[in-house]
């Protein structure tokens, strides 16, 4: 089970994985208590939250979530830092100054390893140039492209640490994906590899 999530004041698409009684959180945005009543409703156990990347819009609920949930914290090590310092989440310009407060349960993903969750297994892909440590998570026919693709675009490279030339490099790596691949971006509609490889013209240069 796959479900798309946009309670939130910044058009973030948060998504719940579920399956047996297991479940992830990815880019979980908006107020905790709604994502503890869906977990609730759908009769599921939160086994860890995993971001696309540090960004402010990305993880704005993280303290909230940690109040109730206690579950890891799953990022890539070259986005770690952004958790903790407002000018790099770019929370500042929310007029935020947001830092996570549970630094203990914060976890490094790596591309490569196979992460399991319960019933769930999950692959990383690391996908710079939106930001140092953008990740895209892969959940059987289904990739999740956090602010790396977009359905008929891409993500921005023009925030610190962003790469227009490394993105590129990044979205070589997709296409090269199984084209029947589902994406799930961080913003926007849902998509497949196979539609932006016809359409989107970040993926024909």
């Amino acid at each position: 089970m796959i479900k798309k999530i946009m309670k939130n004041n910044y058009t973030t698409n948060s998504y719940l994985i579920g399956e047996g009684e297991s479940a992830i959180l990815i880019d979980p945005v908006g107020k905790a208590g709604e994502f503890s009543r869906l977990l609730e409703e759908e009769g599921l156990k939160l086994k860890g939250i995993i971001l696309t990347h540090g960004h402010y819009d990305h993880i704005a609920s993280l303290n909230d979530l940690m109040d109730e949930f206690d579950v890891k914290v799953y990022i890539h090590k070259e986005d770690e830092k952004m958790l903790f310092k407002s000018e790099l989440n770019l929370s500042i310009f929310f007029g935020e100054d947001y830092s996570y407060q549970y630094p203990y349960n914060v976890e490094e993903v790596k591309e490569g390893i196979e992460y399991v969750f319960g019933e769930i297994k999950l692959e990383i892909l690391h996908t710079p140039g939106h930001t140092p440590g953008s990740i895209c998570i892969r959940y059987g026919g289904h990739l999740f492209t956090g602010d790396t693709l977009f359905c008929g675009s891409m993500g921005r490279t023009d925030f610190p640490g962003g790469d227009l030339n490394v993105m590129m490099e990044s979205l070589g790596k997709i296409k090269k994906l199984d084209d029947r691949l589902m994406i799930y971006p961080g913003h926007g509609e849902t998509s497949s590899i196979r539609s932006e490889l016809d359409l989107n013209p970040y993926l024909n240069q």
